[in-house]
């Protein structure tokens, strides 16, 4: 199955270093992404509804200027869960556009 003329190319990389490319719909969240193809470290507890922070990644240097800013309910959840590093966003809280493909995706280990 191919991808099809709405679906970007994103790399997740994992802690171990293992990547994984996946197809990733435009507007869906990085989150629901990695979590269909089962990419380790991404897990999605509270279902992308910014409360839980597992589903926490680095993004590669190209896609900080695409990313609109986090909003106060990510920051929060980000101080509480992001151990002071800082450049961690919430993938449930970032919705994929045509701009993504080909970006890589680091995981928060």
């Amino acid at each position: 199955m191919g991808a099809s003329a709405e679906d970007v190319t994103i790399t997740f990389i994992e802690s171990s270093g293992i990547e994984k490319v996946a197809a990733a719909k435009i507007g869906e969240s990085l989150m629901v992404v990695a979590t269909n193809n089962m990419v380790v470290g991404i897990d999605g507890d509270c279902g992308g509804s910014c409360a839980c922070g597992t589903c926490r990644i680095f993004a590669d240097v190209s896609i900080p200027s695409l990313l609109k800013d986090p909003e106060e309910m990510e920051l929060d959840m980000l101080e509480f869960a992001a151990d002071g590093d800082l450049g961690q966003r919430l993938a449930c809280q970032i919705a994929v556009t045509k701009q993504f493909d080909g970006i890589k995706i680091k995981v928060v280990e």
